[in-house]
């Protein structure tokens, strides 16, 4: 028996006018139809509004079994037709406006948000891990801008100006663009190769470089300019003065953002295969209803 036929006995059972909800209890009741989706009495709805009489949509059936003797939606009452009718299935054209300027830039935005609304888990994970990150980097800045507070009594803000220098900067930015490196080489490994599995790969490749190469020149600025400096007090010592702080800031937050990328697209594919999984366990629920009727 299929969901069809159930419909019909249970409404032949019931002997009056029913809603989708009555009908669905009457099913059950009576044992006429075992449900294998999740959500049987949505499958009960629809099997009722396909071959209703009178409702025309695209998934509608040309073989009507039922009509709507009064209400609408979820308080429609529906009874058996005496014979089956055969309808035509018409649709009226949809008449569409062309976007505007306005419409498509709300549209971009509202993808964009959609998209960070489906991966709000992957990005929740990443700021954690981001904060403790931080936290790690900065505490030895934030513990010895402390002390030269207490000791030298200068203030804080000028204390850890004092300890952005841009020969450190080298090795935050090396911590951080290393993970992008393993991320790039194991996913470019794969057989993979979905136009939107790694998006703006190329922007955060240069990123990346640009950050490398200019956290490694300031290094070598510091570091040896301070040797130099300290040899020939004269011309030396006005080349390499610069502190670089703002450098410094620019070039850790440029490798911040490599990392972020690294993290969150790794905690991404972690949180796609559970929802592949959901998606195929109620991909194949409902072909198991379907092919049940």
């Amino acid at each position: 028996m299929t969901i069809v036929d159930a419909i019909k006995v249970a409404l032949n059972n019931i002997g009056k006018p029913s809603t989708y909800e009555e009908i669905y209890q009457e099913i059950i009741d009576r044992q006429l139809y075992e449900f294998g989706a999740k959500d049987p009495k949505s499958i009960v709805r629809v099997k009722l509004r396909v071959h209703t009489l009178g409702l025309n949509f695209p998934s509608a059936s040309q073989n009507k079994f039922f009509k709507i003797t009064s209400g609408e939606g979820k308080d429609a009452l529906y009874v058996n037709l005496d014979n089956v009718v055969v309808e035509a299935v018409t649709v009226s054209p949809i008449k569409t406006n062309p976007p505007t300027k306005c419409d498509k830039i709300a549209e971009f935005f509202k993808n964009k948000w959609t998209r960070i609304s489906a991966n709000k888990d992957a990005h929740k994970i990443t700021l954690h891990e981001c904060c403790w990150m931080l936290f790690g980097s900065f505490l030895p800045i934030i513990v010895d801008s402390v002390f030269r507070v207490w000791c030298l009594k200068v203030t804080f803000i000028s204390a850890l100006s004092e300890n952005i220098k841009g020969g450190e900067v080298f090795l935050f930015t090396s911590a951080l663009i290393t993970p992008f490196f393993y991320f790039l080489v194991k996913n470019l490994s794969t057989n993979n190769k979905e136009n939107d599995e790694l998006p703006y790969i190329g922007y955060i490749f240069a990123l990346t470089i640009v950050s490398l190469l200019a956290g490694l020149g300031a290094f070598i600025y510091y570091r040896t300019g301070a040797i130099l400096a300290a040899r020939d007090s004269g011309l030396m010592l006005d080349i390499f003065s610069a502190k670089l702080g703002g450098w410094a800031w620019t070039i850790y937050i440029s490798s911040l953002l490599v990392w972020y990328y690294s993290a969150y697209m790794s905690n991404k594919s972690a949180k796609a295969y559970s929802k592949i999984r959901t998606s195929q366990a109620d991909k194949l629920s409902e072909e198991y209803s379907e092919v049940r009727g």
